[in-house]
C-alpha cells in the first residue's frame, strides 16, 4: 500500500523571490540613507570651518566676545560631524558595525561630551547677553572671565562622558541608529544627574531671556528724545546698538530653540532608555525596545543640528557672511575705512557692537553754531572758522564810487567768504552778493579784514562799479537768477555806445 507524500507550506516571506525583494529593498535603502548623511556630513563640516576661520582671520570679528563664543559653538560642530556623523556614516556603508569596541565608546563619549558642552555655550551666550543690557552697558562677563567658564564647563562636560570608556558602562551599536551608544545595565544616577544639570541650564537660559525681556520693555516705555538738539546724533547711535543688541539677542533665542527642537528628542530618548533599562529596573521588569522608526527619524534630526546653527548665524550676523565671501573669494574690500574700529582700553567697559563704532566725528547744531562732536562727547569748533573785522558802510551821497587804486591801503579790499557782508549792526548775515536790492541801495566799503581761509577759498571782491559786485573770481557757480543780471548789465553797457562809464577821481577822505 502506497502512502502520499506530505506537502509541505512554506511560509508567506521565505519563499526565494520574496527574500531577494527584501534584500533588495533594503540595499536600496541603505543606499539612500548614505547619500544624504554623505551630503549632510560635508556641509555640516564645511560650513562650520568657514565659521571659525572667517572669525578667526578677522580682528575686527575677533574683537566681539560673542563672535569668540561662535568659534567656540563651531569647533564643537567639527568634532560632532568628524567622531559622529563620519562614523555613523561609515556604519551605514558597510550595513553592519566592522570596527572594534574603541571606537565604539570614543563614539559614544563624543557624543555625550559635545551634547553637554554646547548646551553650556548657549547658555554661556545667554548670559553674556543678559549681563551687557541690564547692567547699564558696563562688561562684567570680560573675556578673561569667558575663558574660565569655558574652562568650567569644559571640565564638566568630559567627567559626564568618560564613563563611557569604562567598562562597567555597557557601550553598544545600536542598528537603526547608526551610532554607539550606552544600552542597558546602567546605575540610574547617571542618567539622572545628567537630567538635572540640563534642566538647571534650561532654567538659566529662561531666567536670562525673562530678564532681558523686560528690560527691553521698560527701555521702550521711558526712552525718550533728548531735551537739546545735539544729543540727537548720540541718541541715534544708542538706538541702533540697543538695536543691534536684541538682534543677536534673537539670535540666541533661535539657537536655543533649534537645539530643543533637534537635539531635545534624542537626549529624552536616550535618558529614558537608559533609566527603564538600568541595573536597578531590569531586575524586575524586561528590555525596553524601541522601534526602528523612532531610531531612524530621531538621530537624523539630531544631526541636522550643528548644520542649522551655522545657517542661523550667518543670517543674523551680516558682517561675518561678508567676511566669508571675502575669504572664500580671495577678494579684498576696497571701500575707504573711517576711524579706527578696534576698541582700546578705554571702551573696555561698553557694549560691544559689531556694526557701529564711536570713534567717529559728528557735526551738530548748538546754541552756539556748528560745533564738532569728538568721540569722548566733547565738543568744539570747526578747525577752520574765520574771524571778521566789521566792515563799515558809508552812504553813496558823499561817495559816489569807490576805486580801489585810489583807497588807502587801509581800505584795500581783502579777502573774504562769498555770500557775506555785514551791517551796520556789528552783526555778520548771510546775503547774496549779486542781489540789486541789498547792492543798489548801499555802497560797501571793505575794511581791513583778517581772517584764516586757506586759499582754495578766497575771493576777491571786484569793485569797479559802486552799485555791482563782480562775480568773475568767485569759483561758486552762477544760479540762473544770476545770469539774468548779468545779462541785463551787458544790454544796459551796450546802449550806452559802448561808452565807459565815468568814475570820480576824487579822492576820498579816510573814514574815522
Amino acid at each position: 500500500m502506497s502512502t502520499t507524500p506530505p506537502i509541505l507550506y512554506v511560509e508567506y516571506g521565505d519563499t526565494i523571490a520574496d527574500i531577494a525583494m527584501r534584500e533588495k529593498t533594503s540595499t536600496s535603502l541603505t543606499t539612500t540613507t548614505a547619500i544624504l548623511l554623505t551630503v549632510l556630513l560635508l556641509v555640516t563640516f564645511f560650513s562650520n570651518l568657514f565659521l571659525v576661520a572667517t572669525i578667526s582671520a578677522s580682528y575686527k570679528l575677533r574683537t566681539n566676545l560673542l563672535y569668540l563664543i561662535f568659534v567656540q559653538l563651531g569647533i564643537l560642530n567639527l568634532i560632532e560631524s568628524i567622531f559622529v556623523m563620519f562614523v555613523s556614516l561609515l556604519y551605514v556603508a558597510n550595513n553592519n558595525w566592522v570596527f572594534g569596541e574603541l571606537v565604539c565608546k570614543l563614539n559614544a563619549t563624543a557624543q555625550e561630551f559635545v551634547f553637554l558642552q554646547s548646551f553650556f555655550v548657549i547658555m554661556l551666550m545667554a548670559v553674556e547677553r543678559a549681563l551687557g543690557l541690564t547692567t547699564s552697558g558696563r562688561l562684567l562677563l570680560t573675556r578673561r572671565y569667558a575663558f574660565c567658564l569655558s574652562l568650567l564647563f569644559t571640565a564638566i562636560s568630559l567627567c559626564f562622558a568618560a564613563p563611557a570608556l569604562f567598562d562597567e558602562f555597557k557601550v553598544v551599536p545600536f542598528p537603526y541608529r547608526y551610532i554607539c551608544a550606552i544600552g542597558t545595565n546602567t546605575p540610574m544616577p547617571y542618567a539622572i544627574v545628567q537630567m538635572i544639570i540640563y534642566c538647571g541650564c534650561v532654567f538659566v537660559i529662561t531666567i536670562c531671556f525673562c530678564a532681558i525681556i523686560r528690560y527691553r520693555r521698560f527701555i521702550a516705555g521711558t526712552r525718550t528724545l533728548p531735551a537739546k538738539p545735539q544729543d540727537y546724533g548720540a541718541f541715534i547711535m544708542e538706538s541702533r546698538a540697543l538695536e543691534d543688541y536684541m538682534t543677536m539677542t534673537r539670535l540666541i533665542i533661535f539657537i536655543f530653540v533649534a537645539y530643543i527642537l533637534l537635539n531635545g528628542p534624542y537626549l529624552v530618548l536616550n535618558f529614558y532608555y537608559q533609566i527603564r533599562n538600568s541595573a536597578e529596573l531590569l531586575a524586575n521588569a524586561d528590555e525596553l525596545q524601541v522601534s526602528q522608526d523612532v531610531d531612524t527619524m530621531i538621530t537624523f534630526l539630531m544631526m541636522f543640528y550643528p548644520f542649522t546653527v551655522t545657517i542661523l548665524i550667518y543670517c543674523f550676523c551680516r558682517d561675518i557672511w561678508v567676511k566669508l565671501v571675502n575669504l572664500v573669494f580671495c577678494r579684498r574690500s576696497t571701500s575707504a575705512s573711517y576711524g579706527n574700529w578696534a576698541r582700546d582700553d578705554r571702551d573696555k567697559d561698553m557694549l560691544e557692537d559689531s556694526h557701529t563704532s564711536d570713534r567717529v566725528l559728528t557735526l551738530v547744531a548748538t546754541t552756539e553754531g556748528l560745533q564738532i562732536r569728538g568721540p569722548n562727547g566733547q565738543y568744539r569748533p570747526p578747525p577752520i572758522q574765520p574771524y571778521y573785522h566789521e566792515p563799515s558802510i558809508q552812504d553813496p551821497k558823499d561817495v559816489p564810487s569807490i576805486v580801489p587804486a585810489m583807497m588807502p591801503s587801509a581800505y584795500q579790499p581783502d579777502y573774504c567768504l562769498p555770500n557775506q557782508i555785514s551791517d551796520d549792526n556789528n552783526s555778520v548775515k548771510t546775503h547774496n552778493l549779486s542781489n540789486p536790492r541789498i547792492l543798489k541801495k548801499k555802497t560797501i566799503q571793505i575794511s581791513n579784514t583778517k581772517t584764516i581761509i586757506p586759499d582754495e577759498y578766497k575771493i576777491r571782491l571786484d569793485t569797479t562799479s559802486g552799485s555791482d559786485v563782480s562775480n568773475k573770481a568767485s569759483k561758486i557757480p552762477l544760479s540762473n537768477r544770476q545770469k539774468l543780471q548779468r545779462k541785463k548789465r551787458k544790454q544796459r553797457i551796450g546802449m550806452n555806445g559802448g561808452k565807459k562809464i565815468p568814475v570820480s577821481t576824487t579822492k576820498t577822505k579816510p573814514f574815522k
